[in-house]
């Protein structure tokens, strides 16, 4: 789940502001991956064929919706959890 995280946002907005300001990815830490890996990998995730069953659709939509709602009404509504931004 993609869950609200300062750190994290904090760095992902960073990089999308660098990259739409210089037009170019910020320099990286570390190399990428060679793109024989890259192939490998995507030509393993294309034989995956993942399935959310039935029953367990309609668990998720309920505790999305739930947790939706219950943020809304949070006094906090929109803020990092545990933060005062």
């Amino acid at each position: 789940l993609d869950r609200p995280d300062f750190e994290k946002d904090i760095a992902l907005s960073k990089h999308v502001l660098h990259v739409h300001r210089f037009l170019e990815n910020p320099k990286q830490a570390s190399a990428p991956l060679p793109p024989a890996v890259v192939k490998k990998y995507i030509a393993a995730a294309r034989c995956i064929n993942p399935v959310v069953p039935k029953d367990l659709t309609t668990y998720i939509v309920e505790a999305y919706v739930a947790m939706r709602q219950r943020d809304a009404k949070a006094p906090t509504s929109g803020n990092y959890k545990g933060t005062n931004q």
